[in-house]
Formats: C-alpha cells, structure tokens, sequence
C-alpha cells in the first residue's frame, strides 16, 4: 500500500510490523535513513545483536539473485524476528526484490524486507509492486521546503535541551546542508557548544561553528564508506566544488584508525559498544551507536586493506597531472568494499 501525508509520517515515526516489508524511496536520503533508522529499531527491539539484521546492496543481488531469498528464508539461530535491509542505488537489481516481496505474500519467508530505494521512480515496477501489495507499504520521501527543515531544527535543539534564538535558526538555515542527516550533525555541534553557555545561541556562534560545506561533505563521505555505501560516498564527494584529496583522504584515515583501535579493544573481549566508549578522543555520544554497529561488520583483515588503499591512493595523487578527485572518489568506493 502507498503511504502518503500522516500516514507516511506516523509509519516513519512509528513503525507498524504487521505488514511484512517497507520500502522507502525518493530523493532525501536524511529522511529516508531516519525512517530506515525506526524501522530497525522496531524490528530488533533496540538491541545491538549484529545477527540481527542482514544488509544486502544492489551490487549483492547482482552477484547472486537468490542472495535476498536466501536471506529472507534463513532461520535465526536464536528465533528472534530478524529484518533484511536492501539498499538499491538504480533498478538493475529491482526484479529481485520483487521476487523476495511476493515470496512474503506467499508465506515462503518469514523475515521483515526493508528496502532503501535512492535512484528508483515512482513508476517503476518495484514501488508499483509495493503499492499494490497488502503486505507491504510504500512511502516516498521528497526534497524539505525551507519551512520544514525550520521546524525540524527547532524540534531537534528542543530534543537536545538547547535555547535557539530566531536569527540563529535563520543563519543555520542558510549555512548548513538541506540533507537532514548532516543538518543533524550541525545541530548536535551546536547543542554541545551550548552547553553551559548560558544564553541562547546566537546568529553569531552559528556563523562561527557552521558553514565548512566541504568538511560536512567530507564527513558523510567517510561515514558512508564505513558503513559500506561506496556509492552514497562518491555520491557526498561528487556535491563539493572541488575535492581536497590529501584532506578527503586524512579523514578517512583517520576514521580507519579509530575503527582498527575499537576492534583492537573488540577483539580483547569487548563488546561492540563498550569498545567504541573506549576510545581516546571520546567518540561524540550521537556516533557511539552508528560505530559500534560498523564496528560489528569491520574485521582486522578488511581494516588493513583499506587503510593500505587509503595510503596508496595518498601516494598516488602526489604525482603531478594525475586525475585526484577520481582518484579519491574510486578510492572511498574500494574502502566501502573492503568491510568483511
């Protein structure tokens, strides 16, 4: 079934399980990974059980077709529910998520199917087939209107306990990314420069604290390739004007080696989680979740072969003429291959 309006939004909030698989597609990813973020949490009732949910891309169901009926048929060990989450970024892998729905339909599988749709049509086969399923539903999500993502904001520093004035929340709004997953990262920034400031924040501390465009960009990208989007990296390099390569690659770097020392501490016996709190900077406590659960997909083997492409495609851009932002961007897209 389509969800649309207040029914997209409370689904998106709120998930409701009794349908058997979601699909969420449009052009804004930050909604799209908020409503992938709930529903998984619904699905697994918040625990951090790394079993739990099995992820899939396009490149996967390419691969190999029956890779989501294989998955979507598994028995869990434990018999707890589990959830599959597909990430599609076009339609070359469409007719088998097709497949994996009308084999919910049909009883054949007992997982929940979670599937992130980013290049798909609203017409295309794949969101035809959701909406017209009573076991599935369907939501859209578009572009913000300036109007939205001012009351996002609000709502977001509300959550977070932090005084905002009127001209802060302008000048966010013209400094900061349109994408609510980075628009969140700018907001938890400000929220911790907050804290015992005693006043509201001010237009002046948001032109102050927010603004570097390239470094928000520069982030996403190495966050994405962390958790395996090789795509969405590229993808979050391609939207700046030019690429810093030896800075796009140092903060890669940097997040490798923050990664090898929590498995370092992992593989001492602790968990995922506990790991991460660890580490020395501390970790923001907004990314503490997010790293732990790369944390459990990232072994010490895949951390080295990516740490040595980081290093070779370093070497590489220091040679004069050389193409360095396809450099980077094939770089970050081997790094998001490398996980295992």
């Amino acid at each position: 079934m389509k969800l649309t309006g207040a029914g997209a939004r409370r689904f998106s909030e709120k998930p409701d399980l009794a349908v058997g698989a979601a699909l969420l597609h449009g052009p804004n990813r930050g909604l799209i990974a908020q409503a992938s973020a709930a529903i998984i949490r619904a699905a697994t009732g918040g625990e951090k059980d790394p079993f739990a949910v099995t992820r899939l891309t396009d490149d996967d169901l390419k691969a190999d077709r029956a890779a989501l009926m294989d998955a979507l048929c598994a028995q869990s060990l434990l018999g707890d529910a589990r959830l599959v989450r597909v990430r599609l970024d076009g339609d070359a892998a469409s007719a088998s998520v097709v497949e994996g729905l009308r084999a919910l339909e049909g009883g054949q599988a007992g997982h929940f199917l979670l599937v992130e749709a980013y290049g798909t049509a609203s017409g295309s086969a794949l969101v035809k087939a959701f909406e017209g399923s009573a076991r599935a539903v369907s939501i859209a999500f578009y572009e913000d209107a300036a109007g939205d993502l001012d009351a996002y904001a609000a709502d977001q520093f509300k959550a977070l306990k932090t005084e905002v004035s009127p001209e802060a929340l302008r000048a966010l709004r013209d400094a900061a990314s349109s994408d609510r997953a980075l628009l969140r990262q700018e907001i938890e920034k400000l929220a911790l420069y907050a804290h015992g400031l005693g006043r509201p924040l001010s237009a002046a501390d948001v032109d102050a604290l927010i603004g570097d465009s390239a470094s928000a960009a520069m982030d996403a990208a190495a966050r994405h390739a962390m958790d395996g989007a090789g795509a969405l990296a590229a993808e979050a390099l391609g939207s700046m004007e030019t690429i810093g390569a030896i800075s796009a690659l140092k903060v890669l770097e940097r997040r490798l080696l923050r990664m090898a020392e929590a498995r370092s501490f992992a593989d001492g016996g602790m968990g995922p989680l506990a790991a991460v709190k660890a580490l020395k900077p501390p970790v923001f406590w907004k990314d503490q979740d997010v790293m732990a659960e790369q944390l459990g997909r990232w072994t010490r083997a895949g951390l080295s072969r990516a740490l040595d492409l980081v290093w070779r495609c370093e070497i590489a851009c220091k040679r004069a003429g050389v193409p360095q932002d396809l450099l980077v961007a094939h770089c970050y897209r081997e790094v998001a291959e490398a996980m295992g």
